[in-house]
């Protein structure tokens, strides 16, 4: 092989290669949201009850409101805090 054919194929490998890292950078992004989202949503109900003394029955309902809240940029924690606010008597441990 000639030296002008090594370096082709070396360029194409190097574009491989580059190609592949995005590939994995992208999957490793992937990742990082479905465990911070697999965490987010392991706590939705233990964080309520525990913090703010609120049972919440129907998760997936509950989820997908907050979701929407996060969404919009609104602070879950500062819903809930809200809520309890408003609901003194009968979430006594809200603050």
């Amino acid at each position: 092989m000639t030296a002008k054919i090594l370096k082709k194929k070396a360029k194409g490998l190097k574009s491989e290669i580059n190609r592949f890292q995005g590939s994995i950078d992208h999957l490793y992004q992937k990742e990082k949201f479905t465990l911070h989202y697999l965490n987010l949503f392991s706590q939705l109900k233990v964080k309520p009850a525990h913090e703010y003394g609120i049972q919440i029955e129907d998760i997936d309902v509950f989820a997908k409101v907050m979701n929407e809240f996060y969404h919009l940029g609104y602070d879950a924690n500062e819903i809930l805090h809200e809520y309890c606010k408003a609901h003194p008597y009968q979430y006594k441990t809200c603050y």
